[in-house]
């Protein structure tokens, strides 16, 4: 499928920026041309999704280092150390029982396919046009049933509606789900087999995984594996941040004609 110069370009615009947005650009629903709109999107929420996971990069090092190293001191050096502290930390975050139980945290803290990221905000949110987007900055259709956290009263339904400060935080809350509810078990597991094959699971596969997300089931997927091909997301799925910049592009999408479809 042909890589458009317009999505190129999304990927050099983050090339050169550390800073990523926290809300759409001011006259972002204004714009009424629908490939403009598109562009805008993604020009905005992908900077957000390769940031976060390139926090759940840094966790998962972190993890890794601890049982490489930290693990190996005695009981007593380990348990007062500031390391020790933060894995306590991220067992309670990500809910795992067992605070030494390695492969629990490896299970859990690993990045979302940012085609599929990317593929969940478009359809939940259409495009960034939804009442939900624009008043509370929720892009993934999230409730709770909980009102310990922000959140509104939505008429007719027993949960309500997840209000954020910003897309980030929307992006944020969104990824961590798929880590850690128990409906999304499968999707982890996966993942976890992939990247033990020495492989990433994509967006395309990783929709298989994700029937309980929506209430049309089966249906759900196929929406999404359709806007990952329509839209070329794909591409982004190999996308790194490294100090605010996508590290990989260049060493995998070369900018040369046949790129380019040419």
């Amino acid at each position: 499928m042909r890589k458009s110069l317009t999505q190129i370009l999304l990927f050099l615009s983050l090339a050169f920026s550390s800073v990523y947005a926290y809300e759409f650009p001011e006259n972002f629903h204004q714009i009424e041309e629908p490939e403009q709109k598109k562009e805008e999107f993604l020009k905005t929420l992908l900077p957000v999704v390769i940031a976060e996971n390139q926090t759940l990069i840094e966790e998962r090092k972190f993890v890794e280092e601890y049982f490489s190293r930290d693990f190996l001191l005695t009981y007593n050096q380990r348990i007062g150390s500031k390391n020790h502290q933060k894995l306590a930390k991220l067992a309670k975050k990500y809910q795992i029982s067992n605070l030494y139980d390695k492969e629990s945290y490896l299970k859990k803290i690993d990045v979302i396919p940012i085609s599929l990221a990317l593929s969940q905000a478009a359809l939940e949110s259409g495009w960034g046009s939804s009442y939900y987007t624009k008043k509370y900055n929720n892009l993934f259709g999230h409730y709770t049933f909980y009102s310990g956290v922000p959140s509104r009263a939505v008429t007719g339904k027993r949960e309500r509606i997840r209000v954020f400060d910003s897309l980030q935080e929307s992006v944020h809350s969104y990824m961590h789900n798929l880590n850690t509810h128990w409906a999304y078990r499968e999707f982890r597991e996966a993942r976890q087999k992939a990247r033990k094959q020495n492989g990433i699971l994509s967006g395309s596969e990783a929709v298989a995984y994700l029937k309980n997300y929506s209430e049309i089931g089966d249906r759900y997927g196929k929406l999404l594996r359709h806007l990952i091909s329509a839209n070329n997301l794909d591409y982004y799925d190999y996308a790194l941040l490294g100090t605010g910049r996508v590290a990989s592009v260049a060493q995998n999408y070369p900018l040369s004609s046949s790129f380019l479809g040419r």
